[in-house]
């Protein structure tokens, strides 16, 4: 039985955007019809039994906070909110036991709280013995990161700095995930040297916000809503937004990119440009003008534009 919490009733999330969005195909977790259907050819697709065997499909809320709550885990918010959409690395909102965060969360308030990349299987080992992964033809890695998130929180439109292939597994609640490829970037009004979109996308449906960003028209990609005991195929470098419909958490496995210059990419992301990033970050001068660099190169990328960079 999967944690569930009372929601409200549903209703489809319909983009106002002229995008041309097509829906992920779901399929049995089957070795060779993923490697040479999906996961070859780089094609997003939804697994229905990829974690069949996982005792994760029995955590509750209580079990979770028999385990882990104590564990200090930092939130995180709307970076676009907090004044952050520039920023590489987003700071935590605040910082409190994950037990009482499972409280907020089975409230099932509606904020905008979040917490990713949560390793909650590295201060407790034991855990990893609930994961049983399946021959899918993919050498997944031994990183296990876990998401947690209330009701209408979001991610920011991103791709993983790794351009790691993600298997996203849904435990508890549903997402709306929107993907796009990675060379969609300008459409995405991709903020320069980072991963991220200049974009909220939590604030799609206002006509006057969408108005400000006419290449969003020019999108094509997909979009689905991930249920519980369902896992999300996301090809390396893939754009993704997530917004969580309900509270819920997921798991998500990991495998190297297949494309050689994704690799590079990758190494060049991790070793040379995050590690840039914490030095202008560690200093408001350096800070300040990394970022009036940034909001110049757009502003050069979009000159028939006015876009907001408050």
């Amino acid at each position: 039985m999967y944690l569930q919490f009372q929601t409200d009733a549903f209703v489809h999330f319909k983009l106002l955007l002229i995008m041309e969005l097509q829906n992920v195909e779901r399929i049995q977790a089957e070795k060779d019809l993923f490697k040479e259907r999906f996961y070859k050819p780089q094609i997003p697709c939804v697994l229905t039994n990829f974690t069949q065997d996982w005792g994760l499909r029995n955590w509750t809320a209580d079990y979770l906070k028999s385990v882990a709550g104590n564990d200090q885990v930092k939130l995180y918010s709307n970076a676009y909110d907090n004044g952050q959409t520039l920023d590489t690395f987003i700071k935590p909102q605040t910082e409190i036991n994950f037990g009482d965060y499972l409280d907020i969360m089975t409230s099932n308030v509606e904020t905008d709280l979040r917490l990713f990349l949560f390793d909650i299987f590295k201060e407790h080992p034991d855990l990893t013995e609930q994961i049983v992964n399946p021959d899918i033809g993919a050498n997944l890695l031994k990183y296990r990161y876990s998401f947690f998130g209330t009701k209408n929180s979001a991610t920011r439109m991103h791709y993983d700095i790794d351009y790691s292939n993600v298997f996203l597994s849904q435990f508890m609640g549903r997402k709306h995930v929107l993907l796009f490829e990675r060379n969609q970037g300008l459409n995405l009004y991709q903020i320069p040297y980072t991963t991220h979109s200049f974009v909220d996308f939590s604030k799609l449906g206002n006509p006057d916000y969408e108005a400000k960003f006419p290449r969003l028209d020019k999108l094509n990609g997909y979009e689905l809503i991930l249920e519980p005991g369902e896992t999300l195929f996301m090809p390396s470098g893939y754009w993704h937004f997530i917004s969580y419909l309900d509270s819920s958490f997921s798991v998500a496995l990991r495998s190297l990119p297949n494309k050689f210059n994704y690799i590079l990419a990758s190494a060049n992301n991790v070793f040379l440009k995050r590690n840039l990033n914490k030095v202008f970050d560690y200093s408001p001068s350096l800070k300040k003008i990394y970022d009036n660099f940034k909001i110049n190169t757009l502003k050069k990328r979009y000159a028939d534009h006015i876009l907001d960079f408050k």
